[in-house]
């Protein structure tokens, strides 16, 4: 289980390549990574409809950590 640190967000809205409207938004986070020298980041992106409903959501600085649905798409945020 790693354990994440949210160090940034970007609201996103924008046409899809399928002409969908898209909103959502980017999370970033670090993370230890014993094969990384230094800190790991990830990008992580969450539809709006899929944000609304996630259990926790940590301040900038906070950890959480990540689950995933078999699609690896973000179900869920939960503390760390």
């Amino acid at each position: 289980v790693n354990k994440y640190t949210l160090v940034g967000t970007k609201d996103l809205d924008f046409m899809g390549s399928d002409g969908k409207q898209v909103n959502g938004v980017n999370l970033f986070f670090t993370y230890e990574d014993e094969r990384v020298r230094g800190v790991a980041t990830e990008r992580v992106f969450v539809h709006s409809d899929r944000f609304l409903k996630l259990s926790f959501m940590p301040e900038i600085g906070g950890s959480c950590d990540l689950r995933y649905d078999k699609y690896g798409k973000i179900r869920d945020i939960v503390p760390a």
